[in-house]
């Protein structure tokens, strides 16, 4: 199988162009944008304008998702008690999430001490929407991201709240990431680079819902009207934002800042009541009942593990060899059983049913 000559991605990985090099359409967008993803003084500088362009002038500064994993308190943390901003916390249940994942978001609401709130959606609404994610990518974990960051927006929105700050990793925001993927939220990267003026977040926000319209409108799907609910459930009226005096900013803050796993982790255990997962280890989720079963899924559907290309954006970022993810990747692979426990979990859930799904693996 035609594998990158410069990451570990394969041909089997979805929107994957190989050049006259053997390198891979990934590897070239991020060796593009680099320079500009690594110059952390500028960034800086560019995250400090943005939140001191805002700071004060409305009830709360920002509004920050909170799943009770590493990522999300640490950004927490350190707008809260770093940039003294005022933080609206929020969480999207998106009915997986693990006992562990409630205490640590307890815990940690309690010790930053922030204003906070759940938001749970319909459950049948929100059920058909990873079964259509699980029809389109295999998977329904792009059901949750699309839930938590596009009603996170739609908040801030609502609440006259001028910055969206998420959590997600590097390595998360950067796997898919290159002009033609599949990935609607690439946009907000560039976006993110440089400072911003409604004209530039309204095209920013426009190629996130063409990207979106793309992805959802599979083979016969175009008039599925899951599609409108999505829309409107999820995000904000595209003619209110037209005519909006303020469009809240969507903000990586690990654009801005580097990423260090290890630091983070050690980091809310000196400074929070924060607990790492049983399964604590590289690039792991303890916040989710059914990831076990997605990674399952993933694997037996694409050939490797959801790991796999936050691996190879670790090896463009030069955090470790291509040898080394190489080596990771094969025990991954050799460990993967099936986790019946969470694919029951996931079948139960969202009304599949277990048999046939197994068969359809095999």
């Amino acid at each position: 199988m035609k594998t990158c000559k410069t990451c570990i991605l394969s041909e089997n990985f979805p929107g994957i162009k190989f050049d006259r090099k053997g390198i891979c359409n990934f590897c070239n967008t991020y060796n593009k944008y680099k320079a500009r993803l690594t110059d952390y003084n500028t960034l800086k500088k560019i995250f400090m304008k943005k939140i001191q362009q805002v700071k004060g002038k409305y009830e709360y500064d920002c509004l920050v998702g909170i799943s009770g994993g590493k990522d999300s308190s640490y950004v927490l943390y350190m707008l809260k008690n770093h940039y003294k901003l005022n933080v609206l916390a929020y969480t999207f249940d998106n009915g997986f999430m693990t006992e562990y994942a409630k205490n640590n978001i307890k815990n940690v609401i309690e010790n930053v001490d922030v204003d906070h709130f759940f938001y749970k959606p319909n459950w049948d609404f929100q059920r058909r929407v990873y079964k259509k994610m699980m029809n389109i990518m295999g998977i329904p974990c792009k059901g949750c991201s699309l839930g938590m960051y596009g009603t996170s927006f739609k908040f801030a929105f609502e609440k006259n709240i001028p910055l969206v700050i998420h959590g997600r990793s590097p390595q998360q925001m950067l796997r898919e990431f290159a002009p033609d993927s599949r990935d609607p939220f690439v946009p907000f990267i560039e976006n993110s680079l440089s400072e911003n003026n409604k004209e530039k977040q309204l095209k920013t926000l426009l190629e996130f819902a063409k990207r979106l319209e793309k992805l959802l409108s599979i083979e016969n799907e175009k008039e599925d009207p899951l599609i409108d609910e999505i829309r409107t459930k999820f995000f904000p009226d595209v003619s209110r934002l037209l005519d909006a005096e303020m469009i809240p900013d969507f903000m990586g803050y690990f654009i801005y800042h580097e990423y260090d796993e290890e630091k983070i982790k050690s980091f809310l255990e000196e400074n929070l009541d924060w607990r790492r997962a049983e399964n604590d280890g590289l690039l792991t989720h303890g916040d989710c009942y059914i990831h076990d079963a997605v990674e399952y899924l993933h694997y037996k559907k694409q050939g490797h593990t959801i790991m796999v290309p936050e691996l190879a954006v670790m090896v463009r970022q030069g955090k470790i060899s291509r040898e080394k993810a190489l080596e990771i990747m094969r025990k991954e692979l050799a460990k993967i059983v099936e986790p019946k426990e969470s694919m029951m979990i996931l079948c139960r859930s969202l009304g599949l049913d277990y048999g046939k799904l197994k068969k359809e693996l095999d």
